[in-house]
């Protein structure tokens, strides 16, 4: 009889604690896969979720961002397209964490050294940090900025990269970035000031012999104009741009990060940005360069009046074979819809991305699971809806106003813009079964 009641004490004893959630137990890999890709030590996020301890700290929280699925942020729809680098937590993973915080945020014990392991070369550091020399002053003027920066650097050799980040030092007034990695001269003096300037609101004035001579990317005998090398950008919510092995570029021995268009948000009181860029070094030779590319409409009309919705598209024709890997859509605050697929000239539809309900603050990179071939001829469709109505609780103007569209200036209250970047390869035999990994 006692052996029966100690049997079944024990059976019991089992059981509660297997039911028992821990962070080591079962918590530990939902954050690892749907959180610390951003929430990370100088991450695109505010604070880290690395350790226990970060996650019990911010646990309620959480919670509570999950439950309402604001986090992890995802704006694409899922039924549409999916991608490498989604972020959707299932409803059980959501249903765990909120179990796990109620029965007390318990910790654990450490048994899976090799997913701490794991999680270590995820969140691995940068091999190189290129930071911003001098912070740029904002003077607090309640006006928006755009300014070109350098940061000279030069390395011991040459040196292929996988991922890139870029890092604002300010993450509520840095609008957005476009940035480009240039190859310079040995002859140079890339490290003589000024470090930047400030462009007009104007920024199709961009200008690159006038801005090479002026941050003195050139040499006197200008034998050696600077080379572009690589080319991307940085908006809200875009995360580690991060390629397959063999793709991506190469960081020449001399030159400079050169950041275009570095767009600020009004602010009423003087604030500073000393942004840095995070580089990731891959372990073998890239083989294949990536290219850039930005399609905007053609012909709209330039207004969007004061309240109305409407619709603008894009049209264009593929002109030569290509491999996508990931792709980017652009709208700023009146945007609501987005929606982009391909038709083949086998007419095949080759669907690419929807998002249902936009988010100026969410705008990803959107990264392919494997490389997506687009056969010359094919005909990219692109379709954005605005709403310049007061309903729209995004409208930057209360009561709205009229809107001008793509007139070539970035203030994103008064101006409105549609934008689709593509980053593809030339098209090679086989890239349909190059599977692009989430790291």
């Amino acid at each position: 009889m006692l052996y029966r009641i100690g049997f079944l004490f024990l059976l019991i004893s089992t059981i509660s604690f297997a039911q028992v959630i821990t962070f080591f137990g079962q918590v530990q890999p939902i954050v690892l896969q749907h959180c610390t890709s951003c929430h990370r030590d100088k991450g695109t996020a505010p604070f880290p979720l690395e350790t226990y301890d970060q996650v019990a700290k911010h646990a309620k929280m959480v919670q509570l961002v999950t439950e309402k699925r604001y986090m992890p942020p995802w704006k694409a729809n899922p039924n549409f397209s999916h991608f490498a680098n989604e972020r959707i937590m299932s409803d059980s993973a959501i249903e765990l964490l909120k179990k796990w915080v109620e029965s007390g945020a318990k910790k654990g014990i450490q048994l899976n050294v090799k997913t701490t392991a794991n999680a270590k070369r995820t969140v691995r550091k940068p091999d190189l940090i290129l930071k911003m020399p001098k912070p740029i002053l904002l003077p607090g003027d309640n006006k928006q900025r755009f300014y070109c920066y350098k940061i000279p650097f030069v390395l011991p050799n040459e040196r292929p990269v996988r991922a890139i980040e870029y890092v604002p030092g300010n993450r509520k007034l840095v609008h957005h970035a476009s940035y480009q990695v240039v190859e310079t001269s040995a002859k140079a003096p890339i490290f003589k000031e000024p470090y930047f300037f400030e462009y007009n609101t104007e920024v199709s004035g961009v200008d690159d012999s006038r801005d090479f001579r002026f941050l003195n990317l050139t040499d006197s005998t200008e034998n050696f104009q600077p080379q572009l090398r690589f080319h991307t950008g940085w908006l809200p919510g875009t995360g580690l741009h991060e390629y397959p092995k063999g793709i991506g570029f190469t960081m020449p021995k001399r030159g400079v990060l050169l950041i275009r268009n570095l767009h600020y948000s009004a602010t009423p009181v003087p604030e500073s940005d000393q942004s840095e860029i995070h580089i990731y070094y891959a372990d073998q030779p890239v083989t294949r360069v990536l290219e850039f590319a930005a399609f905007k409409p053609r012909k709209v009309a330039n207004i969007i009046p004061k309240d109305t919705v409407v619709t603008y598209g894009l049209t264009i024709r593929i002109g030569s074979d290509m491999s996508l890997l990931n792709l980017n859509p652009h709208m700023h605050k009146l945007g609501k819809y987005f929606k982009a697929y391909v038709i083949t000239p086998a007419k095949d539809t080759i669907q690419l991305v929807e998002i249902l309900d936009w988010d100026f603050n969410w705008q990803e990179f959107y990264r392919f699971k494997h490389l997506i071939k687009i056969p010359k001829g094919s005909i990219l469709n692109a379709e954005a809806r605005y709403d310049n109505t007061a309903r729209n609780m995004n409208n930057p103007n209360s009561p709205p106003i009229d809107i001008a569209f793509e007139r070539g200036n970035m203030d994103d209250d008064r101006e409105e813009m549609m934008r689709l970047v593509f980053v593809y390869l030339p098209y090679n035999e086989g890239d349909e079964k190059i599977e692009i990994e989430q790291k």
